[in-house]
């Protein structure tokens, strides 16, 4: 999927990168079953994608026997799990910071 640069910044950041995000897993997804169905070796198959050993190894450990709908729930799952992990530190980070102005007024 190509786009130009006026549609690129014409739309919505996130937009673009979640269709790219999409993208990009339906190709790990198919790369992965391709190396459980075929009968070439995991090196052939790296060489042919272009990626390295490790990367599909990584691949293999965190998506390995899932489908895409499962891989991009996952893939939710962890991007609203960062974000609440953020609203955490923050909320922790005021009331650490009402702690210290109490502790001056008193």
């Amino acid at each position: 999927m190509y786009i130009s640069i006026e549609d690129f910044y014409a739309t919505d950041f996130k937009l673009v990168t979640r269709v790219y995000a999409a993208i990009r897993l339906a190709q790990i997804i198919r790369i992965l079953r391709e190396a459980e169905t075929g009968g070439q070796s995991h090196e052939e198959i790296c060489r042919q994608h272009n990626i390295s050993s490790q990367t599909f190894y990584r691949w293999k450990s965190k998506y390995g026997g899932m489908g895409l709908s499962e891989a991009q729930r996952l893939r939710e799952l962890e991007r609203e799990n960062t974000e609440l992990k953020k609203l955490l530190a923050d909320q922790m980070l005021k009331n650490k910071a009402l702690e210290i102005a109490l502790e001056k007024n008193a």
